[in-house]
């Protein structure tokens, strides 16, 4: 077909053309449109499954970090009750050892250190550190000293007038 040489498209073959045109940017539009959602969709799946990979390592840290807490947390506990066992323990020791006026102790140490002596009681077996001021030097009997030959120097036997042993 031949065109006019006033440079004008006859009506008709302008609306085909405008037509075509249209039909063209419209498929290539479409072309572009399904491969951008392609491209978004893989794009999200990686994203997706990038995120899921971290939340697991996430999971897997804070299971073994609670872990961690856990075995540590019961280890401090352990220890603690063992302690207290073991504050109980001495305390009921330590509630024996009481001694009152009159209970007579041996001297292991008849020598005094920073104002205390160590001895056994003579009834309980307990034996400690004591305030030299609670000990008061027993006089041996007269029957027993002529009997008796002359004692060693240790141990020397001391009769407590109060506090504990």
């Amino acid at each position: 077909m031949e065109w006019p040489r006033s440079g004008k498209v006859p009506p008709g073959l302008q609306c085909r053309r405008s037509w075509a045109t249209s039909s063209e940017i419209s498929s290539t539009h479409q072309k572009l449109s399904e491969t951008l959602d392609e491209n978004f969709k893989k794009f999200h799946k990686e994203i997706i499954h990038e995120l899921e990979k971290k939340t697991e390592l996430d999971v897997k840290y804070m299971n073994a970090t609670l872990k961690r807490y856990h075995a540590e947390h019961r280890s401090k506990l352990n220890s603690l009750e063992k302690s207290h066992t073991e504050l109980k323990k001495i305390r009921r020791k330590s509630q024996g050892r009481n001694a009152r006026k009159g209970d007579v102790t041996t001297l292991l140490m008849p020598k005094e250190k920073d104002g205390r002596l160590y001895g056994e009681d003579d009834d309980t077996k307990a034996r400690g550190w004591f305030p030299s001021s609670y000990a008061m030097s027993l006089e041996e009997n007269a029957k027993e000293s002529v009997s008796m030959p002359t004692p060693s120097p240790a141990p020397v036997r001391s009769d407590s007038n109060c506090g504990p042993v």
